[in-house]
C-alpha cells in the first residue's frame, strides 16, 4: 500500500477546518454546562475525522479531470490520482467505506449516547454539503456556490455540531461564534483561487474567481477579509460576560492586518505576493476557532 499516496490525499493539513471549529462547539458546551461527557467528544471527534477524511479524497475523485490540466499547488488537488499513484477506483470504495462507517458512528452517538434527534442529521447535512461541492449532480464548486457553502460546513457545521452533541439542544450563540470562521475560510478560499483562475475556466469550472475575475474577485477577497476583523472585533462586544477572555480575539484580528495590507496593495495580482498572503492567510484563519476555544475554557474555568 502507498502510505505516502494515501498522506497526501488525505491532506491531513486541511483537517484542522474541521477539527478545531469542532472544539470550539465543545468550548462553548463546556462553558454553559461547567463540564463536557468525554465519550461523546471521543466518539464524536472520531466521527468528524473520518467524516472530513471522506471529503476531502473524494474530492480529488471528483475533481479529477480538472485537476489534470491544473498544476497549481494551491487549488489543484493532491495530484495522487492525476499521477497514478493511486487507482480512482480504490478511492472512491475508500469513500464509501468511510461514508458507511461514519453512519454507524452516527447511530451510535444519537440512540447509544441519545445525544439528541438531530445528531444523525447534522451528519449528514454535513457530508451531504462536503459531497455536493465537487460531487454530482450539485457540483457547487462548478456553479459560483462552492465557496459560500464550504465556508458554511467548515464553520458553522461542526462548530453547531460540537455544542449540540453535549447539551442536546440547539442553541443560538453557536452559530453567532461560527461568523468571524466563516467569513474567514471564505476568504481564504477566494484567495487560493486567484492563482488557479485559467486554469479553473479552461476546465469549465466556474467558481467565483472565474466568474468575477482576478480584479473583482480580489476586491471582493479584501471585502471579506475586513469583515472578518470587525466580526472578531465585535465578538468582543457581544461576548462581554467573557470579559477579558474575549480580548484573546484581537491575535487572530492582528493576525490578519498583512494580508489587509496586501489586498490594499492588490497583492492577489503577483504570485509571490499571493504564496505569502496563502500561507499567512492559513495561519490566521487557524487562530481563530483556537483563540475562540482557548476564551471559552477559561472563562469556564476562572
Amino acid at each position: 500500500m502507498n502510505f505516502k499516496a494515501w498522506i497526501r490525499i488525505s491532506k491531513p493539513f486541511k483537517h484542522q477546518t474541521m477539527i478545531y471549529p469542532f472544539l470550539v462547539g465543545t468550548a462553548i458546551a463546556y462553558h454553559v454546562l461547567g463540564t463536557i461527557d468525554p465519550l461523546i467528544f471521543v466518539v464524536s471527534f472520531f466521527a468528524v475525522i473520518v467524516m472530513v477524511e471522506a471529503a476531502y479524497i473524494s474530492n480529488d475523485y471528483f475533481d479529477y479531470d480538472t485537476d489534470l490540466g491544473n498544476p497549481s499547488k494551491f487549488t489543484g488537488g493532491s495530484k495522487v490520482l492525476v499521477e497514478g499513484e493511486l487507482q480512482k477506483e480504490v478511492v472512491l470504495k475508500v469513500t464509501a467505506g468511510l461514508i458507511a462507517f461514519a453512519f454507524i458512528l452516527g447511530l451510535i452517538i444519537q440512540f447509544g449516547l441519545k445525544t439528541g434527534p438531530f445528531s444523525i442529521p447534522i451528519g449528514a447535512f454535513g457530508m451531504f454539503l462536503a459531497y455536493s461541492y465537487s460531487g454530482k449532480p450539485l457540483r457547487l464548486s462548478y456553479h459560483g456556490l462552492g465557496e459560500i457553502t464550504l465556508a458554511f460546513n467548515n464553520a458553522w457545521t461542526p462548530i453547531f455540531a460540537g455544542y449540540y452533541l453535549q447539551v442536546h439542544r440547539p442553541d443560538l450563540l453557536p452559530s453567532i461564534v461560527a461568523i468571524p470562521y466563516i467569513l474567514g475560510v471564505f476568504s481564504q478560499k477566494l484567495l487560493r483561487e486567484i492563482p488557479d483562475l485559467e486554469y479553473d475556466m479552461k476546465a469549465g469550472r466556474r467558481n467565483l474567481a472565474v466568474i468575477l475575475g482576478k480584479e473583482h474577485a480580489g476586491r471582493l477577497y479584501l471585502a471579506s477579509l475586513i469583515l472578518t476583523i470587525i466580526s472578531l472585533l465585535l465578538m468582543i462586544l457581544y461576548l462581554q460576560n467573557l470579559y477579558p477572555f474575549t480580548l484573546l480575539l484581537i491575535i487572530p484580528a492582528s493576525m490578519l492586518l498583512p494580508n489587509l495590507w496586501y489586498g490594499i496593495r492588490r497583492g492577489w495580482k503577483g504570485l509571490k505576493d499571493l504564496e505569502r498572503m496563502n500561507d499567512l492567510g492559513f495561519k490566521a484563519m487557524f487562530a481563530i476557532p483556537l483563540v475562540f476555544t482557548l476564551t471559552f475554557i477559561l472563562a469556564g474555568v476562572i
